[in-house]
């Protein structure tokens, strides 16, 4: 949407892609999933979590952050916006590759295996206001937490600080992890 950033990941094996609005004010990423009721037409396909092999459904021992456990045995948990947009979502664990392009629909090669993470994140189920209709998938919440993306991949190793910059220009601009 106008006055957003976006940034694109990849999720899953094989990788498919998402567009997420970067949110430095949460601490939750989520998008569609397959299966999600009255969530809109966006970008990419909803996120399809069969077709993932190493997707994971968090059960509520292996939790992250605030969540509710269903007699199912899922996290559910739920973001809402001061705009009055919302979403409910189930929590997930996949692999993310960031920082490189993957082609969408085919195994990653495994020399980007530096670039990706095991990361929890909402499968959203069901969503309101701007997130039906915004042309991006998702949202990346990139909020100073333990559970967003920057503080994982240092835990990880995978960049030296817990620090991302941004650098707008006119036609797009980029995300610098880590530096």
């Amino acid at each position: 949407g106008a006055g957003t950033h976006v940034a694109y990941v990849y999720v899953g094996t094989p990788p498919q892609r998402v567009s997420v609005i970067l949110d430095t004010g949460s601490s939750n990423t989520a998008f569609p999933c397959t299966g999600c009721q009255g969530c809109g037409q966006h970008e990419d396909p909803y996120w399809d979590r069969s077709a993932s092999s190493t997707a994971q459904v968090s059960s509520c021992q292996q939790c992250v952050g605030d969540y509710t456990c269903t007699a199912a045995e899922r996290c559910v948990f739920s973001q809402y916006y001061a705009e009055g947009s919302g979403w409910t979502a189930y929590q997930v664990e996949d692999t993310f590759y960031v920082g490189v392009p993957v082609q969408q629909g085919t195994a990653a090669d495994k020399k980007h295996d530096d670039v990706s993470i095991d990361f929890s994140f909402g499968c959203v189920q069901s969503q309101t206001g701007l997130f039906v209709t915004q042309p991006e998938d998702g949202i990346m919440g990139m909020a100073m937490s333990d559970a967003t993306l920057v503080p994982q991949l240092a835990k990880k190793g995978l960049i030296p600080h817990e620090t991302f910059s941004l650098c707008f220009s006119y036609d797009g601009g980029y995300m610098v992890l880590g530096g």
